[in-house]
């Protein structure tokens, strides 16, 4: 018996070919990581200094970039830091501890998301030990 091929062949080359789309579980706790992960908030009206002290009180670890300035001012050797990303504040932290977080302090803040998806998005450990030691004073 001979069977006969309908329509094109399927191209051998595994580069030309489509990869499945992995499908997204109905329900957000397949995303929700139990470790700690870091992510980036934007902290609004000048709320960032007591959210960072209310996060690190709660057992988060925070990042918030900053630059040191030394200048004399009337003679005096004066020390004061300035944000590099005005407002923008990270948290490394559950994602259930930082979405009750967020619940009980909506108006606050915002937490950066995932494009395709309403979950929050994590910060990969390496980029971001990276990007505190380049933005360290």
């Amino acid at each position: 018996m001979v069977f006969a091929r309908v329509g094109r062949s399927p191209d051998p080359n595994p580069d030309t070919m489509a990869l499945p789309q992995p499908k997204q579980s109905a329900t957000p706790q397949a995303y929700r990581p139990a470790e700690p992960r870091w992510y980036a908030m934007r902290v609004f009206n000048n709320r960032i200094l007591r959210t960072k002290e209310e996060l690190e009180s709660s057992g988060a670890r925070t990042y918030m970039a900053v630059k040191t300035l030394r200048e004399t001012v009337n003679g005096r050797l004066v020390t004061r830091q300035i944000q590099l990303a005005p407002s923008l504040l990270f948290v490394r932290w559950t994602l259930d501890k930082l979405l009750d977080y967020k619940r009980e302090h909506y108006s606050d803040l915002m937490i950066y998301r995932r494009a395709e998806s309403d979950l929050p998005a994590p910060i990969n450990d390496r980029e971001m030990e990276m990007f505190i030691l380049v933005t360290s004073s």
